[in-house]
């Protein structure tokens, strides 16, 4: 009897020990809440039922409506108590380090590295993001959530109409919200991603395209602002629309356009500008060896715009051949060469002073597209000068570049492919510091836009 008891004894810790040397417990498991998100939203992800101390790596992935993939990892050792929270631990080691509770999204970097990977793309459709745990070279636990890039609430509706081309976004079916129209950048297209989360939000967003979409032009080049009055017009009189209180969002070159159509059409109420310019550059053409032209048009004729030097970019283009590099073109050097150009910067400036409420604009000190810093700070001391009756600022974040987004994307993307010009473009900043400008700016868009479009505007 003695003999088969301590038998049993024996095998059971065997299997003890089996259990130990595999990693985890049998109660071993990833909570997350909650199980679905806005993309904007913080998701709590912890691995509970690990062994004290014990050393784990965590998995993120999911695969976006292009097909690509997306993948990160972080090392973490168990607490105490067996516990691992990303918000609370730091990671020692993988696609980021240290504590940040958003750490294991915006480090998310593509599988395919060839494929022209953006996690900014217009995907409306919902994702299922995956958490796996590995200890001891064995997956322990997994579990994953949704991840929502617009309310199940919210209403699209496409927009082909009166000479008008977007898709407009509304909270609900009922009520009257403040309106926000979105505009694209250089790359031209719909905006819908970010019409899709303002309208998440409690907005009317209306993305309207204006070149590079559908019978639109194919450049941009001569685009009439009458084009943008007409959408303001027809914005105001849509039904679930609070056509007093509108305001315009835009990046890039469609900060740049915001700024100007806030000074132009007083009907716009706030403006926010994302990596925005305040001088009017020449137009993007595919051929950029053409002769510069003009982006914009009111009244039938070109607005004065700072001309677009091609033959800095050629020098650009050979240095990095003759160098055998492979790396994206950094245009900001050019822009700065063209704005010693004081005279065309002067005549091309936009007149910000003009606009009938507050001004944001958003940008990254390492912006490599141009320099969106730069050219923000002079918005404000021209809106200073002119003792701009309104609430303006701007946020400018160390270390980010051209490119932040919302928060919880991926932002380990440092390079695009120009789908106008066809040139590799470097947006700069580093994936880090992109991150903390998207988690700490959008936040304050979102309120900045509360605040100004509420009933009463702001002053």
């Amino acid at each position: 009897m003695k003999a088969i008891l301590c038998a049993v004894l024996t095998f059971a810790c065997m299997s003890l020990l089996a259990g130990c040397q595999k990693g985890g417990t049998n109660q071993t498991s990833i909570q997350i809440v909650p199980k679905q998100a806005l993309v904007d939203e913080r998701v709590s992800v912890r691995v509970v039922g690990l062994r004290p101390n014990e050393n784990v790596t965590l998995h993120a992935g999911y695969t976006d409506c292009t097909n690509q993939v997306w993948e990160s990892h972080a090392d973490f050792m168990a607490d105490g108590s067996g516990v691992v929270d990303p918000g609370s631990q730091a990671a020692v080691a993988g696609t980021y380090k240290g504590i940040d509770p958003s750490g294991l999204f915006w480090s998310m970097e593509p599988v395919q590295q060839e494929k022209q990977a953006s996690p900014l793309s217009n995907c409306l459709q919902p994702t299922t993001v995956t958490f796996t745990a590995d200890a001891a070279g064995k997956q322990v636990a997994s579990g994953d959530f949704e991840r929502l890039s617009v309310a199940p609430s919210v209403i699209r509706r496409t927009v082909h109409e009166d000479g008008l081309a977007g898709t407009l976004f509304l909270p609900g079916e009922t009520g009257r919200y403040p309106g926000v129209i979105v505009l694209s950048g250089s790359n031209g297209g719909v905006s819908e991603s970010r019409a899709a989360l303002l309208a998440s939000h409690g907005f009317a967003a209306f993305a309207l395209a204006y070149f590079a979409y559908d019978d639109l032009p194919k450049e941009l080049v001569n685009i009439p602002l009458e084009y943008f009055e007409h959408g303001i017009h027809w914005m105001q009189k849509q039904e679930g629309v609070a056509g007093d209180r509108l305001a315009v969002m835009g990046g890039s070159r469609g900060g740049e356009l915001v700024l100007l159509l806030g000074s132009k059409f007083p009907e716009i109420k706030a403006v926010v500008a994302l990596s925005p310019g305040g001088i009017i550059w020449s137009g993007v053409a595919e051929d950029e060896k053409a002769p510069p032209q003009p982006a914009w048009t009111y009244k039938g004729k070109p607005l004065p715009f700072v001309s677009w030097d091609e033959t800095q970019v050629e020098k650009l283009e050979r240095a990095d051949k003759a160098a055998g590099a492979q790396e994206p073109i950094r245009y900001t050097p050019i822009f700065l060469k063209q704005m010693s150009n004081v005279a065309a910067v002067k005549k091309a400036a936009i007149e910000v002073e003009k606009i009938n409420g507050p001004v944001l604009m958003v940008s990254g000190d390492d912006d490599q597209i141009w320099p969106s810093s730069l050219l923000s700070e002079m918005v404000m001391k021209r809106l200073a000068e002119h003792k701009h009756p309104f609430p303006d600022n701007h946020l400018s974040y160390p270390g980010a570049g051209h490119v932040f987004g919302v928060p919880n994307l991926p932002t380990t993307v440092d390079r695009m492919l120009h789908p106008i010009v066809h040139v590799e473009i470097a947006f700069g900043g580093n994936a880090k510091d992109n991150a903390a400008a998207a988690s700490d700016s959008w936040p304050r868009v979102l309120t900045f836009l509360q605040d100004s479009l509420k009933e009463g505007g702001t002053k």
